[in-house]
């Protein structure tokens, strides 16, 4: 199982997740790291629009969110 993942300089956009996480969503232990990345026009259920970590470590740095949404409620779930 994939527990560490790197976006870097990249453009995650036009995603969309019936429950949680859009653009990127993050579960049990998994090391995220997201640097010098536009987040945009992402969409999720009800949590994290952008960005849903659960029980995982989040490095972010020097990113740009853009118009990330809910069907219900937050941008960035944490």
């Amino acid at each position: 199982m994939l527990n560490q993942i790197s976006f870097i300089s990249c453009f995650i956009s036009d995603n969309t997740s019936e429950h949680a996480g859009g653009g990127i969503e993050a579960r049990s232990n998994a090391n995220i790291n997201v640097m010098n990345c536009v987040i945009y026009n992402n969409s999720g259920g009800s949590e994290g629009g952008g960005i849903d970590i659960y029980g995982a470590t989040l490095q972010c740095m020097n990113n740009t969110f853009i118009n990330n949404s809910l069907f219900i409620s937050v941008l960035l779930s944490l």
